[in-house]
């Protein structure tokens, strides 16, 4: 195969696996049992629990959503309870995003229900096939998280 014709493969590839997987993510997140929650506000309760103390911007980043996107989102959450934002003592302009109490029960709640019919989902898939795309994924999260070089 051609280089061009490799490098349009691997565009094709990869716009194929970032809408699967964002797909996978709202389909799961809007069949979940915490209906509350919409999609971009579970999708941040998600991010904040593994990776706490985001600012908006960050999250904006990390999750590749419009800014815009986010702050109605942490808006929503915060009304609720289920955010709280933390002002740094540094710069009193910027603050981080911690989940509450409440909203670390919402976020249990909705990831339960997803990972369970995750697992439903991929009743028909081989554990070999499940443990091989997640080394992928893996590979690919570490990779994009690398410094780029210049």
């Amino acid at each position: 195969m051609s280089r061009p014709l490799q490098a349009a493969a691997g565009r094709r590839w990869a716009r194929q696996l970032l809408v699967s997987a964002l797909g996978l993510a709202r389909a799961a997140l809007r069949a979940s049992a915490a209906p509350e929650l919409a999609v971009p506000e579970a999708l941040v309760l998600w991010w904040l629990t593994r990776y706490p103390g985001c600012t908006v911007g960050q999250l904006s980043v990390d999750l590749g959503v419009e800014a815009s996107g986010i702050s109605v989102a942490v808006q929503g959450l915060e009304r609720r309870k289920l955010l709280a934002r933390v002002r740094d003592p540094r710069d009193r302009r910027r603050s981080f995003l911690r989940v509450t109490a409440p909203g670390r029960r919402a976020a249990a709640i909705a990831l339960g229900d997803l990972e369970d019919r995750l697992e439903a989902a991929a009743a028909g898939v081989s554990p070999a096939q499940l443990e091989t795309a997640g080394q992928v994924l893996s590979s690919l999260l570490e990779a994009l998280r690398a410094p780029r070089s210049r």
